[in-house]
């Protein structure tokens, strides 16, 4: 499925390992259920190449129903934390002089963890607001497996 771009949204495939790791230690069995979603095995070998956001989020929505985890994304996030996730993300942001500069910093590094994903300031009068468009978003998420989840997760 491509997005209203006409693209194939990627993810690193770092993304998919945390979670991987996450539910080997807690002692779920992830292999057939990536089969399933169609991440390809051998991308949990290298963090950097490139997996199907679509894949990815089929597999975390996959096993949050078949192990009944609803908050699997909560979960995964206060195990891993963000240190892990994108290596270097926190040092990054923490080092930013002020918070606008790191909400920028933010939506810049979010574009070299997945494709066709922006985050951005808009700034109206003296309102600031944080704002996000995925790969997905309006109507053609409708019926992406994972969705949902996913969206709790960013």
């Amino acid at each position: 499925m491509t997005n209203r771009q006409g693209t194939i949204p990627l993810s690193r495939a770092v993304q998919v390992i945390c979670f991987v790791d996450f539910l080997h230690d807690a002692g779920v069995p992830v292999e057939r259920t990536l089969t399933q979603a169609r991440v390809p095995i051998s991308a949990l070998e290298d963090p950097n190449s490139w997996v199907s956001t679509l894949s990815q989020w089929s597999f975390v929505d996959r096993i949050a129903h078949s192990e009944g985890i609803p908050d699997l994304p909560f979960r995964f996030i206060q195990y891993a934390g963000l240190e892990n996730f994108t290596p270097g993300l926190m040092s990054q942001l923490q080092n930013a002089p002020t918070l606008f500069m790191a909400l920028k910093r933010f939506g810049q590094l979010a574009k070299l963890e997945s494709t066709n994903i922006w985050f951005w300031l808009s700034i109206k009068g003296d309102q600031a607001y944080f704002c996000h468009r995925g790969s997905f978003d309006g109507r053609s998420w409708v019926g992406v497996r994972g969705f949902d989840h996913m969206a709790w997760f960013r």
